[in-house]
């Protein structure tokens, strides 16, 4: 900037010569001839800059293109709307006195992310379309969305992890699940076709990370600022600070290896596709599979409905393939119940407008021993009776009521009276059913001998893990329970059952088993209504096994399937050979080259000449150089 004129300085400063002020009209002199307006028009004519003479880009398009050119096909993007409560960085100030690019760091930057959010990672976002959908659309999208750095150019609230426990060379940046989801509604706007989903397959391959079960600031993302252009998040992201540790309390090595296996799978979802990586994927799905199967079949253990292997004395049919034999729902269970289960259904409700406020806690108990002797009944329904339940309220929250994303109805509890509790007690009364008498009570044991008994429990919920995190927000961790042997998920089940790939809604569970769910989204509801899931569907699977229908069923899955794949695989043909057919005219008109649609543009890094004098660079939309 040493040799450059005052002008050029304020040129470069105001971001170009389009944003000086207009000028103002020679002072005439008593001693000069007045100009006619013939002569004054051919002078600013003469003076013009040869720019303005330029076609402008939305006259050329008018000109040259029509409804069915590419063009059109490429919407005009709006910005999406950020979420409340999001830092605004202030103006940056993109060139330092020097010339050299220069971006304002954040007055919040480092300030770690609160609880509640979920996030993505950046590189992988910017690839989204070349990796999550399908070929033939990948090239609209990425004209629409992500090439010529559009991908970059949009306003992101971005956050990174530089952290000691997970060590790179640069932070990791990442955005919030909000703004992918923002994203994806955006694609799905313009592109129907296209129906992008953010699977649960998807966010356990690492496309949407929760770090709310980290208390240490070092495992846990921090702010880094409101980017609206990849120099900025460029230049954020090298001239970040160095990370420093030991702000928090320091993790232990169980939350730092589950902090590393994080992080590691938001760097592999973050590479670009190998065949290795498909091959690792879809081992790791098998063995997800298989380990839902063996949940199943365990929870099946628990109420009598499978035999343990090694109970068998004589390797009878029971025990060399208990698959082939269905259960008959009008008798009692067939087998023992394994390790005298109680069930504990775990649910908890929080505010949409602040996932760190838990609003409910819903608890729903089931103890095997009052199932003996007693048909479980069509779908479990008979044993549905067993249930007792219990629902607390937070008294700070009690005027907060879910209604933007889902229905909240936090006052009409169908299984008893709900409790009302201070957030100061609330982890202790939730910590008091995991202990003697369970919420259970036999009329053949004395109070003391019932406070004395320790048993075996079994954590169950819908998307369990969502549930643990709000119990452990609350200050209740389930990890501290000694005596829970074993976790069962409904969503993973009901997967297991249909073979479906994708999870399904507590309330379409029910739906297809006809059962009628009141007030859904009340943690009590919702709690007992994980146990008739889970009821339902180890009692529909064990007395469907080894019959002429289930055999059926699963046969017409796999066709239906099927037919699905070579309806898309016809649709992509179709779709990759339109418009190669001849038009059967004679070619029409000759086509001249279009001129470029020209931009003014902002002031760019700047390159000397071989004379040593600074050449300004023009750029066209698609930001490719221009000679002039």
């Amino acid at each position: 900037m040493a040799g450059l004129s005052r002008m050029d300085r304020l040129v470069n400063m105001l971001g170009g010569e389009q944003n000086l002020p207009p000028k103002l009209p020679q002072p005439t002199t008593s001693t000069e001839p007045e100009q006619t307006d013939e002569v004054a028009a051919e002078e600013q004519t003469t003076q013009e800059d040869p720019i303005n003479k330029l076609q402008s880009m939305d006259s050329y398009l008018q000109e040259n293109q029509n409804s069915e050119n590419w063009w059109d096909a490429v919407p005009q993007i709006p910005q999406p709307k950020q979420p409340s409560g999001t830092t605004q960085a202030r103006p940056a100030q993109p060139y330092s006195s020097d010339g050299s690019l220069h971006f304002i760091f954040d007055s919040e930057q480092g300030r770690p992310a609160p609880l509640g959010m979920s996030f993505a990672p950046f590189v992988a976002v910017t690839r989204f379309c070349y990796k999550f959908v399908s070929k033939e659309l990948q090239q609209p999208l990425a004209t629409a969305f992500f090439d010529e750095g559009k991908i970059w150019n949009r306003e992101w609230d971005l956050y990174y992890i530089w952290s000691d426990y997970f060590q790179t060379a640069k932070p990791v940046i990442f955005i919030t699940e909000y703004q992918l989801q923002a994203l994806i509604t955006k694609i799905n706007n313009y592109f129907p076709q296209a129906n992008i989903k953010l699977t649960d397959e998807l966010r356990e391959e690492g496309l949407a990370i929760s770090f709310d079960e980290f208390d240490s600031v070092d495992l846990r993302p921090r702010f880094l600022g409101h980017s609206t252009s990849r120099d900025q998040i460029d230049y954020w992201t090298t001239h970040l600070p160095l990370p420093t540790s030991g702000e928090g309390a320091m993790p232990d090595q169980r939350a730092a290896e589950a902090f590393r296996a994080k992080m590691e799978l938001s760097q592999e979802i973050s590479k670009a596709k190998s065949k290795a990586a498909k091959k690792k994927k879809q081992a790791d799905t098998v063995l997800k599979r298989q380990d839902m199967v063996r949940m199943l079949t365990r929870a099946q253990r628990y109420l009598g409905m499978v035999v343990k292997k090694e109970d068998s004395l004589m390797p009878d049919i029971s025990s060399l393939a208990v698959s082939a034999v269905s259960v008959d729902v009008s008798e009692a269970a067939p087998y023992a119940f394994d390790s005298d289960i109680i069930f504990i259904a775990v649910d908890a409700e929080a505010f949409e407008e602040g996932r760190h406020q838990v609003t409910e806690v819903g608890i729903a108990t089931l103890d095997t021993r009052d199932l003996i002797n007693q048909p479980p009944g069509t779908n479990g329904q008979d044993w549905q009776e067993c249930i007792s339940a219990r629902h607390f309220r937070i008294t700070e929250y009690k005027n907060l009521t879910n209604n933007k994303y889902v229905e909240g109805c936090p006052d009409k509890f169908e299984f008893g009276k709900s409790d009302f509790v201070g957030k100061d007690k609330i982890a202790q009364k939730v910590a008091s059913c995991f202990k003697p008498p369970y919420g259970v009570k036999y009329p053949s044991l004395s109070d003391d001998m019932q406070a004395e008994e320790k048993r075996n429990l079994v954590l169950v919920g819908h998307d369990l893990s969502q549930d643990v995190n709000y119990l452990k927000q609350i200050g209740f961790n389930v990890a501290n329970c000694g005596n829970i042997i074993d976790t069962v998920d409904t969503a993973a089940l009901f997967r297991i059952y249909t073979k479906d790939p994708t999870a399904r809604s507590l309330g379409s569970i029910l739906y297809d088993f006809e059962f009628t769910g009141w007030n859904l989204h009340n943690a009590g509801n919702d709690a007992v209504y994980t146990l008739w899931a889970m009821l339902a569907i180890c009692v529909k699977d064990a007395s469907e096994s080894g019959s002429a229908e289930a055999a059926e069923k699963q046969e017409e899955t796999i066709e239906k399937r099927k037919a699905l794949a070579a309806e898309q695989a016809k649709e992509r043909v179709l779709y990759e050979a339109e418009g190669w057919e001849s038009t059967g005219d004679d070619g029409g008109e000759p086509v001249r080259p279009a001129p470029p649609a020209v931009m003014y543009g902002p002031p760019r890094p700047k390159k000397e000449n071989r004379q040593g004098m600074e050449k300004r660079q023009y750029y066209t939309p698609k930001e490719a150089v221009l000679d002039v």
